[in-house]
């Protein structure tokens, strides 16, 4: 084993998947009774390795150096062999102080009750008092060792402002637990009357049931999972000598999140989290976000490239990170610096059989299908069951052509073979992305190929996106006539640097601010951009100013943003909706289920969707969300007018995970809640 973890049990780690998005690295899994970990550290066959329990404090005797901060605590998480000699680390330490700060407590001044008496609650007390703790305790089932017992807690320390759990109860697959006294009563967080925030170390389930019921009572409370990755980060620094930083952490544990919330039964009583705005007035000024478009654009034709390429100007939305992995899947090297990625490109003869995780991303999934036809290998993409139930057809008839394995389940899709050059023949009327993706990979062919597009030619300006990139990496495409592209074969990608583009599709919403009385300037959005959502602007002066007809069916992402501007001003009638059906929700559908709950009506035809607009009404009920990042940003514009809930509203981190923190610069009011069971607390 060159690198990996040890413990008594680890059936519930995490660790191989965290550090296989942190390195290029083998890291694996090693269970050992105690004489097996005797045996294992005497022979020092490995070249780093992490300890978890119950060794934390037992593999000390066998180190031949340790580090202040873990000689200071008194427990060792990693271990690094120089040459023969091992070095002992506490990465806990960190890992622990970064989710305490990721969670916004303070424990400058508070009393801190330390559940547990092992390695980690060691660190837990070296942490506390790092971070200002007024008085430090530690709460076991008996009172050895300078421990209180948990009645001796409640008597005497019932004034407690933080707790941190650093025992396993609770832990998979013994998530019905909770920590406990010597006669198994479980700790009753009632008896603590000041106690405003709480830690739990277990990660796996991600809310314990101790996390579960503190939320139950208004305590902010979060499980390990953080902790777990920031550590792994830390660890990994010392196996490699490189420097990783903050925008990895918070990457990995974005994707590890989405990966195992609701895994287990416990976690099925996880409260969905809302959002109450408070009618309030925007004003000041605000950059538009990166453009998600020219930034899924940007890194592919990076990646493409041979030598490197940096990328400035990145926002790292749900959608640009599947689509970094799914390129470091396929063998480029991707390193992030704060806003900027710096890519090396790959091979694409070299590329092996991989799975390509796009998530919930369809710019991801349909720019790199034909990518991977490129390699001759089996590629599976994986993703949401939305993501699939979203239309391939195109390509899928291509492949059948070609005689190439094209095989769709609910959730992936299995490729294998290779894209020849010569002529597509492909629908206007559809996604532009099924010709942003062959534009992307016709190059590489052997010999010409042609794109001739039917019409009528929707999201025009986005394949002009596409053949504008494609020109700053070294690629020339041409037209033959008006709806023909011409791509020569046997071109290469060439490196460049790029800063990513303001989005006006995203721009929109702020924007939009100014329609309901608001005062706000957009910054960083270029007049000659080729975003076909740069016609917000006349739609949003049509929609001012009278009863407009409207087309959506070049610019589809601005139909929510449109539909509730038209219903707090005039009403608009859209048409060329059709591709709105098909997006993260039906957006039609969900379009006219919650403008109804604001008191406004709608009529819906084949393709066509009419708003009537008037008073806005406050919704009486909580506004759903629908699991759509377009539909949440739309809904909560109206919401600024007349107050609401909205559920489900991390939605919006599929494109703007900052969304609300930029209301909130522009003087928008709002708190969280939560529901439970589908019903208001």
């Amino acid at each position: 084993m060159r690198y990996g973890v040890v413990a008594e049990k680890l059936g519930h780690s995490f660790s191989p998947e965290i550090h296989a998005m942190i390195g290029d690295y083998d890291y694996e899994l090693c269970e050992l009774s105690r004489a097996d970990f005797t045996r294992f550290m005497e022979k020092r066959d490995f070249l780093g390795i992490n300890v978890t329990i119950p060794y934390k404090q037992d593999v000390i005797p066998y180190l031949d150096s340790i580090d202040d901060l873990a000689s200071s605590i008194g427990a060792v998480n990693t271990i690094v062999n120089e040459n023969g000699k091992l070095r002992g680390y506490n990465t806990d330490f960190g890992g622990m102080e970064m989710l305490i700060r990721h969670m916004g407590l303070s424990l400058s001044g508070k009393k801190v009750l330390i559940l547990g008496s092992g390695g980690t609650s060691k660190t837990a007390k070296a942490v506390s008092e790092d971070l200002g703790a007024s008085e430090i305790i530690t709460v076991r089932r008996d009172n050895k060792n300078g421990a209180v017992t948990y009645e001796q807690a409640y008597e005497q320390h019932g004034d407690a402002q933080i707790i941190i759990n650093t025992t396993p109860r609770g832990m998979f697959p013994n998530d019905s637990e909770m920590p406990a006294d010597s006669s198994g009563r479980e700790i009753d967080l009632s008896r603590f009357t000041r106690l405003e925030g709480l830690v739990d170390v277990i990660f796996n389930p991600i809310r314990t049931r101790l996390v579960l019921a503190a939320k139950e009572r208004g305590i902010k409370a979060e499980g390990g999972l953080y902790m777990l990755v920031a550590q792994a980060v830390l660890a990994a620094e010392y196996f490699t000598g490189k420097k990783y930083g903050t925008e990895l952490i918070d990457r990995i544990y974005a994707e590890m999140l989405k990966r195992k919330e609701n895994r287990s039964p416990i976690a099925e009583e996880i409260r969905r989290e809302i959002i109450r705005i408070e009618p309030s007035k925007a004003e000041g000024t605000i950059k538009a976000p990166p453009s998600k478009s020219d930034s899924h654009r940007l890194l592919i034709c990076s990646a493409l490239a041979k030598g490197e390429s940096v990328i400035k100007g990145l926002s790292f939305s749900e959608d640009i990170l599947a689509t970094i992995d799914c390129l470091k899947a396929l063998g480029s090297g991707i390193e992030i610096s704060g806003n900027e990625a710096i890519v090396t490109g790959f091979d694409i003869k070299n590329t092996g059989e991989t799975v390509l995780n796009c998530r919930e991303s369809g710019s991801t999934l349909r720019f790199l299908i034909p990518i991977a036809l490129l390699t001759g290998k089996k590629i599976v993409f994986t993703g949401s069951e939305k993501l699939f139930s979203r239309p391939l057809g195109i390509y899928e008839e291509i492949c059948r052509d070609q005689d190439i394995v094209f095989e769709k389940t609910s959730r992936s899709l299995t490729v294998c073979g290779r894209l020849s050059p010569g002529k597509y023949r492909v629908r206007g009327d559809i996604s532009s992305q099924f010709i942003s993706g062959l534009l992307l990979a016709l190059p590489l062919l052997g010999g010409k190929s042609e794109i001739d597009i039917s019409e009528p030619f929707e999201s025009a300006p986005y394949v002009s996106m596409t053949v504008k990139t494609l020109k700053k990496a070294g690629i020339s495409v041409g037209h033959k006539r008006g709806l023909v592209y011409t791509v020569r074969g046997n071109q290469r990608y060439m490196p460049f640097d790029e800063t990513v583009e303001g989005d006006f599709s995203n721009a929109a919403f702020f924007d939009a601010l100014n329609l309901l009385g608001g005062n706000v300037k957009i910054t960083g959005l270029s007049d000659d951009s080729l975003q076909g959502d740069k016609i917000y602007r006349q739609y949003f002066k049509m929609i001012k100013e009278g009863f407009p007809v409207l087309d959506l069916s070049g610019c589809p992402d601005l139909g929510p943003v449109c539909m509730a501007m038209a219903a707090a001003k005039n009403g608009a009638s859209f048409t060329g909706i059709r591709r709105l059906r098909i997006k993260e929700s039906d957006r039609i559908a969900s379009m006219a289920d919650e403008l109804s709950k604001f008191g406004v009506k709608t009529e819906i035809e084949e393709n066509k969707m009419t708003v009537f607009g008037g008073i806005l009404h406050a919704p009486e009920e909580t506004i759903c969300g629908h699991n759509d990042h377009r539909i949440v940003m739309s809904l909560a514009l109206l919401c600024t007018v007349t107050g609401g809930k909205i559920n489900g509203y991390k939605a919006v981190s599929k494109s703007m995970p900052d969304f609300f923190e930029r209301l909130a610069d522009l003087g928008i009011k709002y708190e969280t809640e939560e529901l439970n069971n589908g019903m208001d607390k």
